[in-house]
C-alpha cells in the first residue's frame, strides 16, 4: 500500500515539516494531518507516495523513529471496513466508551429507540393494559408457578411481574 498512517507527531508539526521528514524516500502524492472539529491537533497525519516501495521505505526507516522529542509510530494504512484494524478508542470516536461518556444525549436517544422498537415504552404499556386481555390472562397463570404468593390488588406485584415478563428490567453480571 502506497499510503502510511504516521501517529505520535509532535505537536507543533506542521504539513510543510512532515513533508520535508518524508522526502528523503520518494515522491510524496498527499499529506493530510488531522484536527478535531474544534481545530486541535490530533498529533497523526497519512502520508501517500507515488509507489508501494517508497512507503515501504518511508515505513522501514522511520517507524519508532523521532521528529524532534516525539517517537513516530508508522505503519501502512488499512482499508475502510479491514477488521484486522484495531478499535477506535479516542474521544472523538464515535464507537469508544469516552465518546459515549462525552455524548450522554445520543445514547439516551439510542436507548429511546431500542426501547419503542421493543414495546416497552410507557405508552405501548398503557395500550397493552387497555387491550391485551391475553397478556394478562398469561400473567395470572405466571402468578400462580411463582414460589412466592402473592395478592392479586397489589399494584406494586403487578408491576414487577409485568417488567420481569417483558424484559423491562435488566440483571447484569
Amino acid at each position: 500500500m502506497s499510503r502510511l498512517i504516521v501517529k505520535g507527531l509532535p505537536s507543533n508539526c506542521t504539513e510543510e515539516k512532515l513533508r520535508s521528514h518524508f522526502k528523503s524516500f520518494g515522491k510524496i502524492t498527499d499529506c493530510s494531518l488531522k484536527y478535531t472539529r474544534d481545530g486541535k491537533f490530533r498529533r497523526f497525519a497519512f502520508v501517500g507516495f507515488e509507489t508501494d516501495e517508497n512507503a515501504q521505505k518511508a515505513r522501514d526507516n522511520l517507524h519508532n523513529a523521532f521528529m524532534g522529542t516525539s517517537r513516530l509510530t508508522v505503519e501502512e494504512c488499512k482499508p475502510f471496513g479491514d477488521s484486522t484494524k484495531p478499535r477506535a478508542w479516542s474521544k472523538y470516536a464515535k464507537g469508544s466508551s469516552a465518546y459515549k461518556r462525552l455524548h450522554p444525549e445520543e445514547e439516551e436517544e439510542k436507548m429511546k429507540r431500542i426501547i419503542s422498537l421493543r414495546g416497552s415504552s410507557p405508552s405501548a404499556k398503557k395500550m397493552r393494559k387497555e387491550s391485551d386481555k391475553e397478556f394478562y390472562d398469561f400473567i395470572e397463570v405466571q402468578k400462580s408457578a411463582l414460589p412466592i404468593p402473592s395478592s392479586s390488588n397489589d399494584e406494586s406485584n403487578n408491576n414487577l411481574i409485568e417488567e420481569l415478563l417483558t424484559g423491562g428490567i435488566r440483571y447484569y453480571r
